[in-house]
């Protein structure tokens, strides 16, 4: 298939969500395993440490709430930059092995944690500002990070990057957001269900903080791994239709 197969065309909402899950699925070993480490565990840790400070052990609880937190900022970041990699691989077919995504996520993390600084500061500010300027940020800079991962721009030149490339598309970009937290929200209610379900109540039932334990950290892996493959798809979506870009193009900038 040739570059001008790729040219022009329109910014496709179902061709984003289906490249999404194409890339999760051919990848599926390293996402799973990267959420689990870098996402899931920390959680694993987070959730231990609130149990234990509910029943009255303060510090303890207090420890390992906090060494929770500092390891799950950095999966996170970590995170991001494997599942970029992996993702605009799975785009063009190619599979990738966990020690290679974590190797570019490791080398991106710094960027990718000051990025999301300056990112968090500015959505602040948008939504303090009766939440509109914060939702029109959110949606200008959605493709700063894979824009900073692909093509190894500096911080402030990928959320100029970012601004640049969602530019014509930005109501269909909404829309997707949208529907990615529309999906947050059914996988949290459905964990709240099954929590109630187990354990009778949220405050005293330890059959509840068992379930939670082990589901709360799996909806952080899934929503993690799903926002940031989303993320990478519609970086994807928009270079093939602004910019012509194939997959193998995209992916060949890790060769």
């Amino acid at each position: 298939m040739t570059t001008t197969d790729y040219n022009g065309g329109v910014f496709d909402l179902g061709r984003v969500m289906q490249k999404t899950f194409e890339a999760i699925s051919r990848n599926w070993v390293v996402f799973l395993g990267a959420a689990v480490l870098l996402v899931g565990i920390p959680s694993l840790i987070s959730g231990y440490g609130q149990i234990t400070n509910t029943i009255n052990e303060p510090f303890a609880g207090l420890a390992f709430v906090s060494i929770g937190g500092i390891l799950s900022v950095v999966g996170s970041y970590v995170l991001q930059g494997m599942v970029v990699f992996a993702a605009v691989n799975g785009f063009n077919g190619k599979s990738v092995d966990l020690g290679s995504a974590l190797s570019v996520g490791l080398r991106f993390f710094f960027p990718l944690f000051g990025l999301a600084i300056l990112m968090a500061l500015g959505l602040g500010l948008g939504f303090l500002l009766l939440i509109v300027p914060g939702v029109i940020l959110a949606v200008i800079w959605v493709v700063a990070s894979p824009a900073l991962v692909v093509e190894n721009r500096g911080i402030l030149e990928s959320f100029q990057r970012s601004r640049d490339l969602t530019r014509g598309n930005r109501w269909r970009i909404f829309a997707l957001l949208v529907v990615y937290l529309v999906l947050s929200w059914m996988i949290s209610w459905i964990v709240m269900a099954v929590g109630v379900a187990a354990g009778g109540n949220f405050a005293t039932a330890s059959t509840f903080w068992g379930v939670a334990m082990v589901l709360g950290p799996l909806v952080n892996i899934l929503t993690g791994v799903v926002s940031s493959a989303g993320v990478a798809a519609v970086y994807y979506e928009l270079r093939r239709t602004k910019e012509g870009v194939s997959p193998d193009q995209l992916a060949s900038v890790f060769d």
